[in-house]
C-alpha cells in the first residue's frame, strides 16, 4: 500500500513538473514576444524618420512569396479532390476543374494552367498530390479546405503548402522565404533540432518564430502570438495536428500552413476532424468558397 501510494505521489509530483515547465514556457515566450514587439516598432520609427529625411527616389514594385506565371488562366480553379460536387460551383467567371490525386496530377496542373489549386486535405492522396506537383515546378497558389464527399458545406482554411518528412528546415525556409520582415510564425513539432535551426533562419531573415511542442501548447500560443503563419507537424502529440489546422479557420485572416505529412495518409484523420464541424458557422458552401479563393490575392497582404 505504502509503495503504491509513493509511485501515485511520484506521478502527480512528475505531472505538476511538466505543467509548471509548459506555463513557464508559455511565460518566456510571452515575454519574447513583447521583447520583439517593441524591437519591430523601435526600428519602424526609425525607418519612418529615415523615410522622412530621404529622398524617395522611383517607386520599385511590391513582391511576395507567390509569383504568377504569365501563362496561368486566372480564371480557372483546380481543385484536388474526388467529388464531382465541385463541378457544380463552376461559373462563366471562375471555372472549376476538377482533378483526382494520383500520379497525373502534375503534368495535369502543367497542361491546364490555373491560377489557383484547392486541396481538400479530407481527400485521399490529395496532399501527396499537390507535394509532387510541386516538386515537378508548379507555382500556383495553393489553398486549402476540408470538405466530405456531396456535402455542400466545407471549412476552408487559408494558403497551405507541403512540407517533408522528417522536416527540412532548408527547405522549409526556403518556403517561407518571401514572407515580409516581422511576420509571426509559428511552428509545431517534437523534432526540435529542425524547429530551431528553422528557427535561427526565419529569425534571421526578420521573423518573429515561436515554436511548441505538442498540440495542446500549441493552441494555448495561437491567441497569443496571432501567427501568419504556422509550421505544423500532423504526427505532433497527443492526437495529431488535424484539430489544429482545423481551428485555424477561425482566424482572421486566416494563417498561412506549411503541412508536415505523417507517415500516412493525414485524409482520413482530417475527414474525422470534420465530423466535429458538421454543426459550425465556419462552414461555407463550395460555390461561395470557389467564388472567394478565386478572388483572393497570390500574395499575402502587406
Amino acid at each position: 500500500m505504502d509503495a503504491s501510494r509513493s509511485r501515485g505521489a511520484a506521478e502527480t509530483s512528475g505531472v505538476a513538473e511538466i505543467e509548471a515547465l509548459r506555463t513557464a514556457l508559455v511565460a518566456a515566450q510571452r515575454m519574447i514576444l513583447e521583447v520583439e514587439e517593441d524591437g519591430r516598432r523601435a526600428r519602424a520609427e526609425v525607418e519612418r524618420l529615415r523615410q522622412a529625411t530621404a529622398d524617395p527616389g522611383p517607386p520599385t514594385p511590391a513582391s511576395g512569396p507567390a509569383t504568377v506565371d504569365a501563362a496561368h488562366d486566372e480564371r480557372l480553379l483546380v481543385v484536388l479532390d474526388a467529388d464531382p460536387t465541385w463541378e457544380d460551383a463552376s461559373r462563366r467567371e471562375h471555372r472549376v476543374a476538377l482533378l483526382r490525386p494520383g500520379s497525373e496530377v502534375p503534368a495535369r496542373l502543367a497542361s491546364l494552367g490555373p491560377g489557383r489549386v484547392l486541396v481538400n486535405l479530407a481527400a485521399p492522396g490529395a496532399l501527396a498530390a499537390l507535394g509532387a506537383a510541386r516538386a515537378a515546378g508548379s507555382t500556383q497558389s495553393a489553398f486549402g479546405c476540408l470538405a466530405a464527399p456531396g456535402s455542400l458545406g466545407v471549412l476552408p482554411l487559408g494558403r497551405i503548402e507541403p512540407g517533408s518528412r522528417p522536416l527540412d528546415a532548408t527547405a522549409a525556409a526556403a518556403q517561407l522565404a518571401g514572407w515580409p520582415r516581422g511576420t509571426r510564425v509559428l511552428a509545431v513539432g517534437t523534432d526540435a533540432a529542425s524547429l530551431i535551426r528553422l528557427r535561427q533562419t526565419l529569425t534571421h531573415a526578420g521573423l518573429s518564430v515561436s515554436i511548441a511542442w505538442d498540440g495542446k501548447q500549441a493552441t494555448g500560443l495561437l491567441d497569443m502570438v496571432r501567427p501568419a503563419v504556422v509550421v505544423v507537424d500532423l504526427a505532433v502529440p497527443p492526437h495529431g495536428g488535424y484539430a489544429l489546422v482545423a481551428d485555424l479557420a477561425a482566424i482572421e485572416p486566416t494563417p498561412a500552413v506549411l503541412l508536415v505529412p505523417p507517415a500516412d495518409d493525414p485524409a482520413a484523420a482530417f475527414a474525422t476532424t470534420l465530423e466535429r464541424y458538421v454543426r459550425s458557422a465556419r462552414l461555407v458552401d463550395r460555390t461561395r468558397l470557389v467564388r472567394e479563393v478565386s478572388t483572393r490575392p497570390l500574395a499575402p497582404s502587406r
